[in-house]
């Protein structure tokens, strides 16, 4: 893997240190996403207590659209057609939820926090997780034109970065509130590679379609941390971690949209689409059922950008 990406590096400066003159094209993208994450449940319920028929129940923390950020540069050189292009992507959200205190018990599903190693006994939660992205791409392309209304560009790349997430959790019980805090945190890095198609359908309107997959080195550093404070009971702390890593992480990345291009004493492109983000076996909890738990991270929505000639 460190040839692999050694040997891009090398092919990168490579094109862009070979050429004379050229053209920057920075960018800027607008974004607004949603996270969805499988595996995401974090507390089970049991209803009602003084019964012989219980009903058992999970829940899951669900994301809503929230905005993120794309920025990078384009370089197009003049002499052998060859684009190299850096961008950083950025993208944060979170969720809470809450079960309200009342008649039924509630079991965390993570590892410390479970009733096996901590002997909880829970009538009320409240839980707030946050997931922060950021990645950074490197690519270079080449453009040809199989038919004068169509451009496509394949393009190889490095990928890097990470996703961090955690989740906070309050668990009532009659006589204390015990905390649990859960991370999953991932990093990665690795070779990229695609395709971008654009079809030229009125004289400035063109219809963009992009899909690119990365296959990366991953590392993942996870940990659970159980406490439960001093008073009626003895203070008690659960820690658990693992640490993990796997060679050929996927991650896919699929786009479609509208480019609207103005000629002037600059060239302003306009850019509206959809894009889908698949990262595979993303969510890794320490938990009861399953060890690890393997959720796949999907982020979409509407992404806006434009792209100036400089």
């Amino acid at each position: 893997m460190k040839k692999i990406i050694h040997g891009l590096l090398v092919l990168m400066s490579t094109q862009i240190t070979a050429v004379s003159a050229g053209t920057f094209h920075p960018f800027i993208d607008v974004l607004a996403w949603r996270a969805a994450e499988t595996s995401s449940a974090w507390a089970e319920t049991i209803s009602p207590v003084l019964t012989t028929s219980n009903n058992v129940n999970q829940s899951y923390l669900s994301f809503n659209t929230r905005p993120g950020l794309k920025l990078g540069l384009t370089y197009q050189s003049d002499d052998n057609d060859i684009d190299s292009t850096f961008y950083w992507t950025n993208f944060s959200s979170g969720s809470s939820a809450t079960i309200p205190f009342g008649d039924h018990i509630i079991a965390s599903l993570f590892f410390s926090g479970s009733f096996f190693l901590s002997g909880g006994v829970f009538f009320g939660s409240y839980a707030n997780w946050q997931l922060a992205m950021n990645m950074f791409d490197w690519d270079v392309s080449h453009s040809f034109k199989p038919v004068p209304t169509v451009t496509l560009t394949p393009k190889l790349g490095v990928k890097g970065g990470s996703i961090n997430q955690n989740i906070n959790i309050d668990w009532q019980s009659l006589t204390y509130t015990a905390n649990e805090k859960v991370t999953n945190n991932f990093s990665g890095i690795g070779p990229s590679f695609g395709m971008n198609a654009k079809w030229n359908v009125l004289k400035e309107l063109n219809v963009v379609g992009d899909v690119t997959t990365a296959l990366m080195y991953g590392r993942w550093n996870n940990n659970d941390t159980y406490h439960r404070p001093a008073g009626l009971v003895t203070e008690q702390t659960i820690f658990t971690s693992m640490n993990q890593s796997k060679l050929g992480t996927l991650m896919m990345d699929y786009y479609v949209g509208l480019q609207w291009v103005h000629e002037g004493q600059s060239r302003v492109s306009l850019n509206l689409g959809y894009e889908m983000q698949y990262w595979a076996g993303q969510l890794r909890w320490l938990a009861v059922q399953q060890f690890p738990p393997l959720g796949d991270l999907t982020i979409q929505g509407a992404t806006c950008g434009i792209t100036i000639d400089l």
